[in-house]
């Protein structure tokens, strides 16, 4: 894969408790990759948590729900180019350490025509 082909979305509302740590699990996985959260119109300090462990963060002006961020990130990982996209839970529920297996076997399997 190339360079910053992955982005690592994590869409986030309210989860100033766990977003670093999940943005910081994601850096330790697979150092340099960006790491994109969306913060679905969080009413605590989840964006600057998320921006103080690395991540990019991006506000949304409203609650929009799961959906709504997702659409969010997609889209911007479409417009910013990027190859794929994996989505981790802000609550910590997804192992960052897996994402470099599937960056593997997404190798090993070639290009989805």
């Amino acid at each position: 894969m190339k360079k910053h082909s992955l982005l690592v979305i994590v869409p986030a509302r309210n989860e100033e408790c766990s977003v670093g740590d999940v943005v910081r699990s994601v850096g330790c996985a697979l150092p340099g990759t960006p790491v994109l959260v969306i913060d679905d119109h969080s009413g605590d300090r989840t964006a600057q948590a998320a921006s103080d462990a690395g991540a990019r963060v991006v506000r949304l002006a409203r609650h929009m729900g799961l959906a709504g961020c997702l659409r969010t990130g997609y889209r911007m990982a479409l417009d910013e180019g990027f190859e794929r996209v994996v989505r981790v839970d802000a609550d910590g529920q997804h192992e960052a350490a897996d994402i470099p297996v599937l960056s593997t076997r997404w190798s090993a399997a070639g290009p989805i025509s």
